[in-house]
């Protein structure tokens, strides 16, 4: 049996609401500036200010049916922007369209409780710019360029393929494309860019194929170097059945690791099982099949809607998400390596996650966890003991800086490169990098659907990561329904 867990949040306050509760109201909206203050449409704006708030109904086990900034509304004069997109707590973008006459206007943002805020004289429409001739600068054509000198999609790149026909041995720039998916739900096998995928939540690399955990199909998927995308094990019904792989039935299969004998290790989300596909077969590797908490014996042992699995040697590690505990398999046995519900760090036995979803070995000792209710990134060091915070300081936002003060909103899952963690910040829709004590952004804040330079590429709900041969980075996005690969 499936249990839904939805709930109506606000983003630094909570607000829930539902049948029988009261949907409490945050602080209203200020306004402070807008960026560019000036131009002519039409254009992308910036609306700077405080106190966003959006209403975010959150369904951790079908993000499909999350929705974010429900009501709000930007105008400029009589104008209103379109494509708005919930930026942070303190941005709001969207595009003002064309038509409206040269002359200075209010910008007027209406929150989703119908609350208004006004900045009076905010924004500027410029008139037409008269040709300055060949010798005038971008400042002369009145072209504002980015504070850090980047430049977007202009004529004569294809964003699209991302081909570079010059005659040399070019490196190009960071750059996202889809590795399979049409971004239409369903279950078709086939060419990568006709098959289909339904909320896909985990993506494991090896052996020159792709495996996805496809989520709300009940299927585990695998994208082939023939670039074609079959079905692995499940029958499409969601259930509980081991056997032979296109008979067996998953009930939601999210996580997936592979193992050194080739086995492909699943996190069986509402079965509440860790399963094994091997040679054909699928298998139970541990887990009673009812929701609970239980260590011992692989057969007898509960979990209770676990995530994420990881794979060291013999050890498989589980992301119990709704335990709020870190367990391990090995030698048939399952056993709690940290956990208990909130949040500490510190010794094993009293370290505290909530919900984590997201798991990366770095050698044989070191765990991280993306500690998705506490927003924070997460490191188990088996070696000395302790659990301790990577980066995040525990607020559901978005910040970037050094790691102790840099926000996250329900970060989904981590992967570990060298010195560098990546990190599926699912509902701030971006990927984070966390290097040498700072975190930062890599692509475009904002969920989308957008393929192309790294600046620019845009996801929507990125829930699972895994490191390519090459140092590339698999992306299961989500609620694109598409396997997306970062090139660095």
């Amino acid at each position: 049996m499936t249990i839904a867990r939805t709930q109506w949040v606000g983003l630094l306050t909570l607000g829930l609401a539902g049948l029988g509760c009261t949907d409490r109201q945050p602080a209203g909206p200020a306004l402070s500036s807008v960026r560019p203050d000036r131009g002519r449409p039409p254009l992308e704006l910036a609306v700077l200010g405080q106190a966003f708030h959006p209403r975010l109904l959150a369904d951790y086990d079908d993000p499909q049916r999350s929705r974010i900034g429900i009501g709000f509304e930007v105008q400029v004069g009589s104008a209103t922007l379109s494509g708005l997109q919930y930026i942070g707590a303190g941005e709001l973008r969207g595009a003002l369209p064309s038509g409206l006459a040269p002359g200075v206007y209010d910008v007027v943002v209406t929150d989703p409780w119908g609350r208004r805020a006004t900045l009076a004289n905010g924004f500027t429409v410029v008139g037409a710019v008269v040709d300055a001739g060949p010798e005038a600068g971008a400042a002369d054509a009145g072209v504002d360029l980015p504070a850090d000198g980047s430049v977007g999609d202009g004529p004569g790149v294809d964003l699209g393929d991302m081909s570079v026909d010059s005659g040399v041995d070019a490196k190009l720039p960071p750059h996202v494309v889809t590795a399979a998916g049409s971004g239409v739900p369903g279950a078709g096998n086939g060419p990568v860019a006709a098959a289909q995928f339904n909320n896909p939540a985990g993506v494991a690399v090896g052996g020159g194929k792709v495996y996805v955990g496809d989520h709300s199909n009940h299927l585990v998927r695998m994208i082939t170097p023939g670039d074609a995308v079959g079905t692995l094990a499940g029958n499409g019904q969601a259930g509980y059945t081991d056997g032979p792989a296109a008979q067996a039935r998953f009930n939601l299969p999210m996580g997936v690791a592979l193992a050194p004998d080739g086995a492909l290790i699943v996190a069986d989300s509402s079965n509440h099982v860790i399963r094994r596909i091997h040679g054909g077969t699928v298998s139970t590797l541990a887990g009673a099949g009812a929701q609970g908490y239980q260590d011992g014996a692989a057969g007898v042992a509960r979990f209770n809607f676990p995530q994420a699995v990881a794979v060291d040697g013999a050890k498989v590690y589980v992301a119990d998400s709704d335990n709020h505990r870190v367990r391990m398999i090995e030698a048939g046995q399952v056993t709690t390596i940290a956990g208990g519900q909130g949040f500490a760090d510190g010794a094993l036995g009293l370290a505290r996650f909530d919900n984590p979803r997201g798991l990366a070995l770095d050698g044989s000792s070191k765990i991280y966890v993306a500690d998705s209710g506490n927003h924070r990134i997460r490191l188990i060091d088996r070696s000395v003991g302790q659990v301790s915070t990577v980066a995040g300081d525990g607020q559901g936002d978005h910040r970037d800086g050094p790691a102790a003060t840099a926000r996250f909103w329900n970060p989904a899952d981590v992967a570990v490169h060298g010195a560098r963690i990546y990190v599926a910040d699912q509902a701030n829709h971006v990927i984070r990098l966390i290097e040498a004590g700072n975190v930062t952004t890599l692509n475009k804040l904002g969920f989308g659907d957008q393929d192309g330079l790294l600046s620019v590429a845009q996801f929507n709900y990125p829930r699972a990561l895994a490191v390519g041969p090459d140092g590339e980075l698999y992306v299961a996005d989500q609620t694109n329904h598409r396997i997306r690969v970062i090139i660095f």
